[in-house]
């Protein structure tokens, strides 16, 4: 966790709607969309009221209504090894693509640890500069977001990525 004393909130409006942003010196360490303000507890805490006249507020919102630009600020989410290995991982995955779980998994050279692997793409501080969002079920559906499905299907729509359509529930009985 970073010290509060150092933190600094920004927030603004994009294409996604609010946004709240956590800064520790110029590095970008949390991310919260809309009402995720439950996401961002962490490094939020004690650290005031979001400005919105802070020159990185314009900054962000500008990279976020072009999804797949990338962050204005370096990034320096807090996180475990693990989930910093993860975290940069995500990173990796090109524009306009997408990964699976074990995809990610096998490249840590973890091949089994798929679920811990989702609980880290969950747990990212940052999502969007860090592509969560570019993670999918191994079938090519969509999976979860934090911030909703119709946001992470903007985001790869956006991004030029195809995903496949999501599975339907089959009905059994008479």
């Amino acid at each position: 966790m970073h010290p509060s004393e150092s933190i600094r909130l920004v927030a603004g409006s994009c294409r996604f709607g609010h946004f709240t942003a956590g800064l520790d010196g110029d590095a970008l360490i949390g991310l919260s969309l809309g009402d995720g303000g439950h996401r961002c507890e962490t490094w939020r805490r004690g650290a005031g009221v979001p400005r919105v006249d802070d020159p990185a507020a314009a900054s962000i919102a500008a990279a976020l209504d072009r999804p797949g630009t990338p962050s204005p600020l370096s990034l320096a989410p807090a996180g475990t090894p693990f989930q910093r290995a993860v975290w940069a991982q995500l990173q990796r995955i090109p524009l306009g693509e997408t990964r699976s779980y074990a995809d990610i998994a096998a490249a840590l050279g973890q091949p089994g640890a798929t679920r811990a692997v989702g609980t880290a793409n969950g747990a990212n501080p940052i999502a969007i500069f860090i592509p969560c969002h570019r993670v999918v079920r191994a079938d090519g559906g969509l999976g979860g977001y934090a911030y909703g499905l119709a946001v992470k299907e903007a985001l790869l729509a956006a991004e030029g990525a195809l995903v496949a359509p999501a599975q339907q529930t089959l009905a059994f009985g008479p």
